[in-house]
Protein backbone atom coordinates (compact mmCIF):
# COMPACT_ATOMS: atom_id res chain seq x y z
CA UNK A 1 0.00 0.00 0.00
CA UNK A 2 2.66 2.61 1.07
CA UNK A 3 4.58 1.69 -2.35
CA UNK A 4 1.64 2.41 -4.30
CA UNK A 5 0.84 5.46 -2.29
CA UNK A 6 4.53 6.63 -3.07
CA UNK A 7 3.87 5.89 -7.03
CA UNK A 8 0.59 7.63 -7.04
CA UNK A 9 2.81 10.42 -5.60
CA UNK A 10 5.35 10.63 -7.45
CA UNK A 11 3.35 9.90 -10.97
CA UNK A 12 0.39 11.70 -9.72
CA UNK A 13 -0.11 14.00 -12.65
CA UNK A 14 0.69 11.48 -15.41
CA UNK A 15 -2.10 9.01 -14.05
CA UNK A 16 -4.45 12.21 -13.61
CA UNK A 17 -3.38 13.02 -17.29
CA UNK A 18 -4.13 9.35 -18.52
CA UNK A 19 -7.40 9.38 -16.87
CA UNK A 20 -8.50 12.37 -18.26
CA UNK A 21 -7.46 12.00 -21.48
CA UNK A 22 -9.16 7.65 -21.92
CA UNK A 23 -12.41 9.68 -20.53
CA UNK A 24 -12.42 12.04 -23.23
CA UNK A 25 -11.31 9.42 -26.09
CA UNK A 26 -14.24 7.41 -24.83
CA UNK A 27 -16.64 10.20 -25.18
CA UNK A 28 -15.33 10.71 -28.81
CA UNK A 29 -15.21 7.49 -29.95
CA UNK A 30 -18.00 5.37 -28.56
CA UNK A 31 -20.61 4.15 -30.99
CA UNK A 32 -19.22 6.84 -33.21
CA UNK A 33 -21.25 5.01 -36.23
CA UNK A 34 -24.61 5.23 -34.22
CA UNK A 35 -24.47 8.08 -31.92
CA UNK A 36 -25.99 10.92 -33.38
CA UNK A 37 -28.64 10.19 -35.54
CA UNK A 38 -28.50 6.32 -34.81
CA UNK A 39 -25.94 5.88 -38.00
CA UNK A 40 -27.44 8.28 -39.64
CA UNK A 41 -25.42 11.18 -41.64
CA UNK A 42 -26.15 14.66 -42.06
CA UNK A 43 -26.16 15.96 -46.41
CA UNK A 44 -22.63 17.28 -45.90
CA UNK A 45 -21.19 14.47 -43.62
CA UNK A 46 -22.72 12.41 -46.93
CA UNK A 47 -21.26 14.23 -49.57
CA UNK A 48 -17.82 14.67 -47.78
CA UNK A 49 -17.75 10.57 -47.45
CA UNK A 50 -19.32 10.01 -51.13
CA UNK A 51 -16.37 12.65 -52.14
CA UNK A 52 -13.80 9.94 -50.21
CA UNK A 53 -15.29 7.02 -51.41
CA UNK A 54 -15.11 8.85 -55.15
CA UNK A 55 -11.23 10.00 -54.90
CA UNK A 56 -10.48 6.39 -53.71
CA UNK A 57 -12.16 4.19 -55.78
CA UNK A 58 -12.36 6.42 -59.54
CA UNK A 59 -9.31 9.10 -58.51
CA UNK A 60 -11.54 12.28 -59.20
CA UNK A 61 -14.91 13.79 -57.73
CA UNK A 62 -18.38 13.62 -58.50
CA UNK A 63 -17.75 16.08 -60.83
CA UNK A 64 -14.83 15.04 -62.10
CA UNK A 65 -11.71 17.32 -60.36
CA UNK A 66 -9.03 15.20 -60.29
CA UNK A 67 -7.41 16.64 -56.99
CA UNK A 68 -9.41 19.29 -56.27
CA UNK A 69 -8.65 22.55 -53.75
CA UNK A 70 -11.78 22.56 -53.29
CA UNK A 71 -14.89 20.62 -53.59
CA UNK A 72 -17.41 21.57 -55.83
CA UNK A 73 -20.30 20.07 -53.87
CA UNK A 74 -24.04 21.87 -53.82
CA UNK A 75 -22.83 24.12 -56.29
CA UNK A 76 -21.24 26.45 -54.04
CA UNK A 77 -18.48 24.29 -52.61
CA UNK A 78 -17.20 22.66 -49.40
CA UNK A 79 -13.71 22.27 -48.00
CA UNK A 80 -11.52 19.32 -48.99
CA UNK A 81 -9.42 18.75 -46.29
CA UNK A 82 -12.06 15.98 -44.42
CA UNK A 83 -12.45 14.28 -47.43
CA UNK A 84 -9.07 13.68 -47.86
CA UNK A 85 -8.72 12.57 -44.73
CA UNK A 86 -11.20 10.00 -44.75
CA UNK A 87 -10.11 8.22 -47.33
CA UNK A 88 -7.58 5.71 -45.74
CA UNK A 89 -10.58 5.34 -42.99
CA UNK A 90 -13.19 4.85 -46.33
CA UNK A 91 -10.42 2.33 -47.56
CA UNK A 92 -10.45 0.25 -44.70
CA UNK A 93 -14.04 0.53 -43.42
CA UNK A 94 -16.22 0.96 -46.64
CA UNK A 95 -18.35 3.76 -47.53
CA UNK A 96 -20.09 3.89 -43.73
CA UNK A 97 -21.19 6.07 -41.47
CA UNK A 98 -17.94 4.75 -38.30
CA UNK A 99 -15.52 5.54 -41.40
CA UNK A 100 -17.03 8.86 -41.97
CA UNK A 101 -16.84 10.14 -38.68
CA UNK A 102 -13.83 8.11 -37.48
CA UNK A 103 -11.30 10.82 -38.58
CA UNK A 104 -13.31 13.68 -36.98
CA UNK A 105 -13.07 11.85 -33.77
CA UNK A 106 -9.24 10.74 -33.73
CA UNK A 107 -8.60 14.63 -34.64
CA UNK A 108 -10.68 15.30 -31.75
CA UNK A 109 -8.61 12.98 -29.84
CA UNK A 110 -5.55 14.56 -30.90
CA UNK A 111 -7.02 17.79 -30.20
CA UNK A 112 -7.02 17.11 -26.68
CA UNK A 113 -3.26 15.31 -26.55
CA UNK A 114 -2.25 18.93 -28.38
CA UNK A 115 -3.82 21.15 -26.20
CA UNK A 116 -2.59 19.08 -22.97
CA UNK A 117 1.26 20.37 -24.31
CA UNK A 118 0.18 23.67 -25.77
CA UNK A 119 -1.59 24.83 -22.67
CA UNK A 120 1.30 23.79 -19.98
CA UNK A 121 4.53 25.40 -22.65
CA UNK A 122 1.90 28.73 -22.24
CA UNK A 123 1.33 27.98 -18.01
CA UNK A 124 2.50 25.33 -16.46
CA UNK A 125 1.40 21.23 -15.71
CA UNK A 126 -1.13 21.70 -13.40
CA UNK A 127 -3.28 24.23 -15.57
CA UNK A 128 -2.48 21.92 -18.39
CA UNK A 129 -4.78 19.34 -16.87
CA UNK A 130 -7.22 21.66 -15.92
CA UNK A 131 -7.30 23.07 -19.74
CA UNK A 132 -7.28 19.77 -20.43
CA UNK A 133 -10.39 18.38 -18.01
CA UNK A 134 -12.18 21.23 -19.51
CA UNK A 135 -11.71 20.66 -22.84
CA UNK A 136 -12.62 16.95 -22.46
CA UNK A 137 -16.26 17.35 -21.22
CA UNK A 138 -17.08 20.46 -22.76
CA UNK A 139 -20.19 19.48 -25.05
CA UNK A 140 -19.23 21.58 -27.69
CA UNK A 141 -15.99 19.83 -28.17
CA UNK A 142 -17.65 16.30 -27.52
CA UNK A 143 -20.33 17.06 -30.31
CA UNK A 144 -18.13 18.23 -33.12
CA UNK A 145 -15.42 15.42 -32.20
CA UNK A 146 -18.75 13.36 -33.21
CA UNK A 147 -20.27 15.33 -36.60
CA UNK A 148 -17.94 14.99 -39.19
CA UNK A 149 -18.68 18.64 -40.90
CA UNK A 150 -16.02 19.76 -42.84
CA UNK A 151 -15.68 23.04 -41.15
CA UNK A 152 -14.85 20.70 -37.92
CA UNK A 153 -11.42 19.75 -38.62
CA UNK A 154 -10.52 23.65 -38.45
CA UNK A 155 -10.13 23.69 -34.61
CA UNK A 156 -8.00 20.34 -33.94
CA UNK A 157 -5.71 22.05 -37.03
CA UNK A 158 -5.17 25.06 -35.64
CA UNK A 159 -4.48 23.88 -31.68
CA UNK A 160 -1.55 21.33 -33.66
CA UNK A 161 -0.42 24.50 -35.67
CA UNK A 162 -0.26 26.84 -32.21
CA UNK A 163 1.62 24.09 -30.45
CA UNK A 164 4.36 23.42 -33.10
CA UNK A 165 4.75 27.47 -33.19
CA UNK A 166 5.24 27.87 -28.96
CA UNK A 167 7.66 24.76 -29.81
CA UNK A 168 9.25 26.67 -32.04
CA UNK A 169 10.00 29.91 -29.80
CA UNK A 170 12.47 27.15 -28.15
CA UNK A 171 13.60 24.99 -31.53
CA UNK A 172 13.35 26.92 -34.40
CA UNK A 173 12.76 23.15 -36.01
CA UNK A 174 9.17 22.94 -35.45
CA UNK A 175 8.51 25.91 -37.22
CA UNK A 176 7.93 24.62 -40.93
CA UNK A 177 5.33 21.81 -38.83
CA UNK A 178 4.14 24.44 -37.51
CA UNK A 179 3.35 26.53 -41.18
CA UNK A 180 2.64 22.99 -42.23
CA UNK A 181 -0.58 22.70 -40.21
CA UNK A 182 -1.38 26.76 -40.42
CA UNK A 183 -1.26 26.04 -44.46
CA UNK A 184 -3.26 22.89 -44.02
CA UNK A 185 -5.78 24.43 -41.94
CA UNK A 186 -6.77 26.62 -45.21
CA UNK A 187 -8.20 23.79 -46.17
CA UNK A 188 -10.58 22.76 -43.80
CA UNK A 189 -13.02 25.75 -43.86
CA UNK A 190 -12.99 29.01 -46.51
CA UNK A 191 -14.72 31.02 -44.38
CA UNK A 192 -12.02 31.18 -41.83
CA UNK A 193 -10.01 32.95 -44.76
CA UNK A 194 -10.42 36.57 -44.19
CA UNK A 195 -8.80 36.38 -40.43
CA UNK A 196 -6.24 33.45 -41.07
CA UNK A 197 -3.70 35.91 -41.65
CA UNK A 198 -4.14 37.51 -38.54
CA UNK A 199 -4.19 34.43 -36.94
CA UNK A 200 -0.89 33.19 -38.11
CA UNK A 201 1.04 36.88 -39.39
CA UNK A 202 -0.20 38.23 -35.93
CA UNK A 203 1.15 35.35 -33.85
CA UNK A 204 4.71 35.59 -35.70
CA UNK A 205 5.10 39.18 -35.40
CA UNK A 206 4.39 38.89 -32.12
CA UNK A 207 6.98 36.35 -31.32
CA UNK A 208 9.36 37.92 -33.18
CA UNK A 209 8.67 41.22 -30.87
CA UNK A 210 9.17 39.85 -27.48
CA UNK A 211 12.12 38.14 -28.91
CA UNK A 212 10.84 34.04 -28.17
CA UNK A 213 11.32 33.90 -32.22
CA UNK A 214 14.54 34.36 -34.28
CA UNK A 215 14.41 35.35 -38.19
CA UNK A 216 16.45 32.60 -38.99
CA UNK A 217 16.21 30.20 -41.95
CA UNK A 218 13.82 27.89 -40.07
CA UNK A 219 11.75 30.68 -39.99
CA UNK A 220 11.73 31.40 -43.70
CA UNK A 221 11.66 28.06 -44.58
CA UNK A 222 8.22 28.23 -42.73
CA UNK A 223 7.18 30.53 -44.36
CA UNK A 224 8.09 29.68 -47.66
CA UNK A 225 5.68 25.93 -46.32
CA UNK A 226 3.17 28.61 -45.92
CA UNK A 227 3.06 30.25 -49.02
CA UNK A 228 3.31 27.19 -51.61
CA UNK A 229 -0.19 26.01 -49.61
CA UNK A 230 -1.54 29.25 -49.89
CA UNK A 231 -0.86 29.74 -53.37
CA UNK A 232 -3.57 27.51 -54.88
CA UNK A 233 -6.29 28.89 -53.09
CA UNK A 234 -5.35 32.38 -53.98
CA UNK A 235 -5.46 30.95 -57.25
CA UNK A 236 -9.02 29.36 -56.76
CA UNK A 237 -10.51 32.69 -55.25
CA UNK A 238 -9.09 34.14 -58.88
CA UNK A 239 -10.87 31.17 -60.53
CA UNK A 240 -14.72 32.00 -59.18
CA UNK A 241 -13.70 36.03 -58.99
CA UNK A 242 -13.68 35.13 -63.13
CA UNK A 243 -9.58 36.60 -63.50
CA UNK A 244 -9.09 33.06 -64.41
CA UNK A 245 -10.43 30.06 -66.40
CA UNK A 246 -10.40 27.06 -64.15
CA UNK A 247 -7.97 24.80 -63.80
CA UNK A 248 -8.36 21.14 -64.83
CA UNK A 249 -5.10 18.96 -64.88
CA UNK A 250 -4.13 15.35 -64.19
CA UNK A 251 -2.08 16.84 -60.78
CA UNK A 252 -4.62 19.17 -59.62
CA UNK A 253 -7.83 21.04 -60.17
CA UNK A 254 -9.15 24.24 -59.29
CA UNK A 255 -12.69 24.74 -60.04
CA UNK A 256 -15.20 27.40 -60.62
CA UNK A 257 -18.51 27.04 -59.01
CA UNK A 258 -21.66 27.66 -59.70
CA UNK A 259 -21.60 29.89 -57.15
CA UNK A 260 -19.00 31.75 -55.18
CA UNK A 261 -19.61 32.65 -51.28
CA UNK A 262 -17.86 36.34 -51.58
CA UNK A 263 -21.22 37.86 -50.84
CA UNK A 264 -21.47 36.49 -47.51
CA UNK A 265 -18.64 38.57 -46.60
CA UNK A 266 -19.55 41.84 -45.53
CA UNK A 267 -17.54 44.87 -44.89
CA UNK A 268 -20.11 47.79 -44.18
CA UNK A 269 -19.88 49.51 -40.64
CA UNK A 270 -23.51 48.84 -40.29
CA UNK A 271 -23.78 45.30 -41.45
CA UNK A 272 -20.32 44.27 -39.05
CA UNK A 273 -21.90 46.11 -35.78
CA UNK A 274 -24.89 44.62 -36.56
CA UNK A 275 -23.52 40.82 -36.61
CA UNK A 276 -20.96 41.12 -33.69
CA UNK A 277 -23.92 42.54 -31.70
CA UNK A 278 -25.67 39.33 -33.31
CA UNK A 279 -23.08 36.82 -32.21
CA UNK A 280 -22.40 38.47 -28.84
CA UNK A 281 -26.18 37.62 -28.22
CA UNK A 282 -25.57 34.36 -29.43
CA UNK A 283 -22.83 33.12 -27.45
CA UNK A 284 -24.50 35.13 -24.11
CA UNK A 285 -27.44 32.81 -24.84
CA UNK A 286 -24.99 29.53 -26.15
CA UNK A 287 -27.81 28.52 -28.69
CA UNK A 288 -27.89 29.57 -32.27
CA UNK A 289 -30.98 27.90 -32.92
CA UNK A 290 -29.32 24.48 -34.83
CA UNK A 291 -30.17 21.47 -33.80
CA UNK A 292 -26.54 20.14 -35.23
CA UNK A 293 -24.91 22.87 -33.50
CA UNK A 294 -25.74 22.99 -29.62
CA UNK A 295 -28.16 21.66 -27.37
CA UNK A 296 -30.14 24.30 -25.95
CA UNK A 297 -30.24 23.25 -21.96
CA UNK A 298 -26.51 22.94 -21.65
CA UNK A 299 -25.13 25.40 -24.98
CA UNK A 300 -21.66 25.32 -25.71
CA UNK A 301 -19.44 25.10 -22.37
CA UNK A 302 -22.23 24.76 -19.84
CA UNK A 303 -24.22 27.82 -19.34
CA UNK A 304 -22.66 28.42 -15.97
CA UNK A 305 -18.76 28.09 -17.59
CA UNK A 306 -19.09 32.44 -18.37
CA UNK A 307 -18.55 32.46 -14.44
CA UNK A 308 -15.31 30.94 -15.29
CA UNK A 309 -14.53 32.25 -18.52
CA UNK A 310 -15.04 35.99 -17.50
CA UNK A 311 -12.73 35.91 -14.45
CA UNK A 312 -10.04 34.08 -16.48
CA UNK A 313 -9.95 36.52 -19.41
CA UNK A 314 -9.22 39.38 -16.10
CA UNK A 315 -6.96 37.45 -14.49
CA UNK A 316 -5.04 36.91 -18.30
CA UNK A 317 -5.08 40.33 -18.65
CA UNK A 318 -4.66 41.53 -15.08
CA UNK A 319 -1.17 38.84 -15.61
CA UNK A 320 0.07 40.80 -18.60
CA UNK A 321 -0.14 44.58 -17.48
CA UNK A 322 0.49 44.29 -13.98
CA UNK A 323 2.50 41.27 -13.61
CA UNK A 324 5.06 42.37 -16.75
CA UNK A 325 3.68 39.45 -18.80
CA UNK A 326 3.85 36.90 -16.54
CA UNK A 327 2.71 34.63 -19.13
CA UNK A 328 3.91 35.80 -22.31
CA UNK A 329 2.75 33.24 -24.72
CA UNK A 330 -0.92 33.81 -23.61
CA UNK A 331 -1.19 36.97 -25.94
CA UNK A 332 -1.23 33.84 -28.93
CA UNK A 333 -4.33 32.93 -27.52
CA UNK A 334 -5.63 36.51 -27.10
CA UNK A 335 -4.68 36.80 -31.30
CA UNK A 336 -7.24 33.92 -32.09
CA UNK A 337 -9.95 34.93 -29.89
CA UNK A 338 -9.69 38.35 -31.86
CA UNK A 339 -9.80 37.11 -35.25
CA UNK A 340 -12.86 35.14 -33.69
CA UNK A 341 -14.42 38.34 -32.97
CA UNK A 342 -13.57 40.01 -35.77
CA UNK A 343 -14.71 36.81 -38.05
CA UNK A 344 -17.94 37.53 -35.69
CA UNK A 345 -18.72 40.63 -37.56
CA UNK A 346 -17.62 39.67 -40.89
CA UNK A 347 -19.84 36.67 -41.61
CA UNK A 348 -23.58 35.24 -40.69
CA UNK A 349 -22.20 33.59 -37.70
CA UNK A 350 -23.34 30.06 -36.32
CA UNK A 351 -21.60 28.05 -34.07
CA UNK A 352 -20.14 25.80 -36.45
CA UNK A 353 -18.84 28.87 -38.75
CA UNK A 354 -16.90 30.60 -36.01
CA UNK A 355 -15.61 27.34 -34.11
CA UNK A 356 -11.71 29.32 -33.79
CA UNK A 357 -13.44 31.37 -31.15
CA UNK A 358 -14.50 28.06 -28.90
CA UNK A 359 -10.66 26.88 -28.28
CA UNK A 360 -9.57 30.43 -26.75
CA UNK A 361 -12.87 30.52 -24.55
CA UNK A 362 -12.47 27.23 -23.02
CA UNK A 363 -8.81 27.78 -22.57
CA UNK A 364 -9.73 31.30 -20.41
CA UNK A 365 -12.48 29.17 -18.77
CA UNK A 366 -9.22 26.91 -17.86
CA UNK A 367 -7.70 29.89 -16.48
CA UNK A 368 -10.26 30.98 -14.09
CA UNK A 369 -10.91 28.02 -12.90
CA UNK A 370 -7.18 27.36 -12.17
CA UNK A 371 -6.98 30.83 -10.86
CA UNK A 372 -9.60 29.80 -8.07
CA UNK A 373 -8.41 26.50 -7.04
CA UNK A 374 -5.06 28.45 -6.65
CA UNK A 375 -6.76 30.95 -4.48
CA UNK A 376 -9.14 29.39 -2.52
CA UNK A 377 -7.12 25.51 -2.40
CA UNK A 378 -7.12 22.38 -3.13
CA UNK A 379 -11.30 22.05 -2.25
CA UNK A 380 -12.46 23.92 -5.10
CA UNK A 381 -10.07 21.85 -7.27
CA UNK A 382 -12.60 18.72 -6.05
CA UNK A 383 -15.97 21.17 -6.35
CA UNK A 384 -14.82 21.94 -9.95
CA UNK A 385 -14.18 18.55 -10.73
CA UNK A 386 -17.76 17.47 -8.91
CA UNK A 387 -19.45 20.20 -10.89
CA UNK A 388 -18.60 19.65 -14.71
CA UNK A 389 -18.48 15.76 -13.99
CA UNK A 390 -22.07 16.07 -12.92
CA UNK A 391 -23.04 18.48 -15.78
CA UNK A 392 -21.09 16.07 -18.14
CA UNK A 393 -23.38 13.18 -17.04
CA UNK A 394 -26.70 14.93 -17.26
CA UNK A 395 -25.46 16.34 -21.00
CA UNK A 396 -24.67 12.46 -22.16
CA UNK A 397 -27.96 11.32 -20.48
CA UNK A 398 -29.95 13.81 -22.73
CA UNK A 399 -27.24 13.51 -25.60
CA UNK A 400 -27.35 9.78 -26.07
CA UNK A 401 -31.39 9.89 -26.24
CA UNK A 402 -33.45 13.00 -27.01
CA UNK A 403 -30.81 14.79 -28.88
CA UNK A 404 -29.67 11.55 -30.59
CA UNK A 405 -33.42 11.00 -31.63
CA UNK A 406 -33.58 14.72 -32.92
CA UNK A 407 -30.42 14.13 -34.96
CA UNK A 408 -31.96 11.19 -36.34
CA UNK A 409 -35.38 13.28 -37.21
CA UNK A 410 -33.49 16.04 -39.34
CA UNK A 411 -31.13 13.10 -41.14
CA UNK A 412 -34.36 11.48 -42.12
CA UNK A 413 -33.36 8.36 -40.45
CA UNK A 414 -34.66 5.18 -42.34
CA UNK A 415 -33.47 6.31 -46.07
CA UNK A 416 -30.31 3.77 -45.86
CA UNK A 417 -33.04 1.00 -45.19
CA UNK A 418 -35.74 2.45 -47.46
CA UNK A 419 -33.25 2.73 -50.54
CA UNK A 420 -32.06 -0.81 -50.14
CA UNK A 421 -35.58 -2.00 -50.22
CA UNK A 422 -36.12 -0.57 -53.82
CA UNK A 423 -33.04 -2.04 -55.05
CA UNK A 424 -33.87 -5.34 -53.95
CA UNK A 425 -37.63 -5.20 -55.43
CA UNK A 426 -36.54 -3.45 -58.49
CA UNK A 427 -37.70 -4.86 -61.92
CA UNK A 428 -35.72 -3.86 -65.31
CA UNK A 429 -36.16 -0.23 -66.13
CA UNK A 430 -37.46 0.72 -62.62
CA UNK A 431 -36.81 3.94 -61.49
CA UNK A 432 -36.72 5.40 -57.72
CA UNK A 433 -38.53 8.50 -57.39
CA UNK A 434 -37.71 10.86 -54.58
CA UNK A 435 -40.65 13.12 -53.52
CA UNK A 436 -39.04 14.01 -50.48
CA UNK A 437 -37.23 13.17 -47.37
CA UNK A 438 -33.33 13.25 -48.65
CA UNK A 439 -31.09 15.17 -50.18
CA UNK A 440 -29.04 13.79 -52.99
CA UNK A 441 -25.96 13.06 -51.37
CA UNK A 442 -27.38 10.75 -48.81
CA UNK A 443 -28.36 9.03 -51.93
CA UNK A 444 -25.38 8.62 -53.58
CA UNK A 445 -23.48 7.89 -50.44
CA UNK A 446 -26.18 5.02 -49.34
CA UNK A 447 -26.55 3.64 -52.41
CA UNK A 448 -22.44 4.03 -53.03
CA UNK A 449 -23.20 5.08 -56.62
CA UNK A 450 -20.49 4.29 -58.98
CA UNK A 451 -19.18 7.69 -59.72
CA UNK A 452 -18.61 7.57 -63.27
CA UNK A 453 -21.90 6.56 -64.01
CA UNK A 454 -23.10 9.56 -62.09
CA UNK A 455 -21.07 11.83 -63.95
CA UNK A 456 -22.42 10.16 -67.32
CA UNK A 457 -26.20 9.90 -66.42
CA UNK A 458 -26.63 13.33 -64.20
CA UNK A 459 -28.85 15.87 -65.59
CA UNK A 460 -28.71 19.41 -64.43
CA UNK A 461 -31.39 22.07 -64.11
CA UNK A 462 -30.91 24.86 -66.57
CA UNK A 463 -31.09 27.63 -64.43
CA UNK A 464 -28.22 26.69 -61.50
CA UNK A 465 -28.32 28.53 -58.22
CA UNK A 466 -26.09 28.64 -54.80
CA UNK A 467 -27.65 24.86 -54.55
CA UNK A 468 -27.00 22.78 -57.13
CA UNK A 469 -28.92 19.76 -57.36
CA UNK A 470 -29.59 16.84 -60.19
CA UNK A 471 -33.04 16.52 -62.00
CA UNK A 472 -31.93 12.38 -62.06
CA UNK A 473 -28.91 10.50 -62.09
CA UNK A 474 -28.65 6.63 -63.25
CA UNK A 475 -32.42 5.01 -62.09
CA UNK A 476 -33.15 7.95 -59.61
CA UNK A 477 -35.28 10.55 -60.14
CA UNK A 478 -34.85 13.98 -58.42
CA UNK A 479 -36.86 15.92 -60.29
CA UNK A 480 -39.75 16.54 -57.36
CA UNK A 481 -37.66 17.71 -54.93
CA UNK A 482 -35.59 19.98 -57.55
CA UNK A 483 -39.04 21.40 -58.89
CA UNK A 484 -41.39 20.49 -55.91
CA UNK A 485 -43.88 18.96 -57.13
CA UNK A 486 -45.50 15.89 -57.33
CA UNK A 487 -45.10 12.81 -60.22
CA UNK A 488 -47.10 13.64 -63.02
CA UNK A 489 -47.93 10.02 -63.86
CA UNK A 490 -46.91 6.54 -61.67
CA UNK A 491 -45.15 3.64 -63.49
CA UNK A 492 -46.46 0.03 -61.72
CA UNK A 493 -42.63 -0.68 -62.04
CA UNK A 494 -41.52 2.08 -59.96
CA UNK A 495 -40.87 2.85 -56.50
CA UNK A 496 -41.41 6.54 -54.90
CA UNK A 497 -39.86 7.94 -51.82
CA UNK A 498 -41.09 10.71 -49.74
CA UNK A 499 -40.60 12.09 -45.56
CA UNK A 500 -42.76 10.38 -43.12
CA UNK A 501 -44.61 14.06 -42.36
CA UNK A 502 -44.78 14.82 -46.30
CA UNK A 503 -48.75 14.46 -46.04
CA UNK A 504 -49.23 15.29 -49.64
CA UNK A 505 -46.78 12.72 -50.75
CA UNK A 506 -48.22 10.25 -48.74
CA UNK A 507 -51.59 11.09 -50.58
CA UNK A 508 -50.50 10.90 -54.12
CA UNK A 509 -49.39 7.17 -53.03
CA UNK A 510 -52.55 6.06 -51.70
CA UNK A 511 -54.47 7.72 -53.94
CA UNK A 512 -52.51 5.46 -56.80
CA UNK A 513 -52.74 2.51 -55.43
CA UNK A 514 -49.69 1.70 -53.92
CA UNK A 515 -48.72 -0.29 -51.00
CA UNK A 516 -46.89 2.01 -48.31
CA UNK A 517 -43.30 0.38 -46.34
CA UNK A 518 -42.22 2.55 -43.34
CA UNK A 519 -38.76 3.09 -42.69
CA UNK A 520 -38.99 5.24 -39.71
CA UNK A 521 -39.24 8.73 -40.91
CA UNK A 522 -39.31 7.61 -44.36
CA UNK A 523 -42.24 5.94 -46.59
CA UNK A 524 -41.99 3.83 -49.28
CA UNK A 525 -44.42 3.74 -51.92
CA UNK A 526 -44.92 0.83 -54.90
CA UNK A 527 -46.92 -1.81 -56.00
CA UNK A 528 -45.30 -4.76 -54.60
CA UNK A 529 -48.52 -6.13 -53.95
Amino acid sequence: MKRLRSCWREHRNTCILVIILFAGFFLRLFYIGNIPGNSTLFSDESFAGYEAYSFLHYGYDSMGYVRPVYLYTWGSGMSVMQSYCMIPFVALFGLTTFAVRLPQAVLGCITLVAFYFLAKRIRNEKFALVATFLLAVMPWHVMMSRWALDCNFLPGFLVIATLFLLKGTEDSRWLPVSMLFYGLSLYCYAAAWPVMPIIVLGSVIYLLAVKKLKPDRWLLLSLCILLILTIPLILFILVNMGYMDEIRSGFISIPRLSHFRDNELSMSPGAVIKRMYDTLSMFVSQDDGRVTDVTPMFGLYYKFSYLFIIPGMACSVYSGIREKKRYPLETVIWIQLFSGAILGGLIEVVFSRINIIHIPLIYFCAVGVYELIEYFGGKMKYLAVLLYTASLIAFLGYYVTYYDDQFAVITHHGMQDALEYCVSTEKEDTTIHVISGTNYPDILFYMKFPTDEYIRTVKYTESVDSNLGPLSFGNVDYSCVINDRLPESVNPDDSYICNHDDDEGIEFMRKNGMTLQYFDYIVVGDFSK
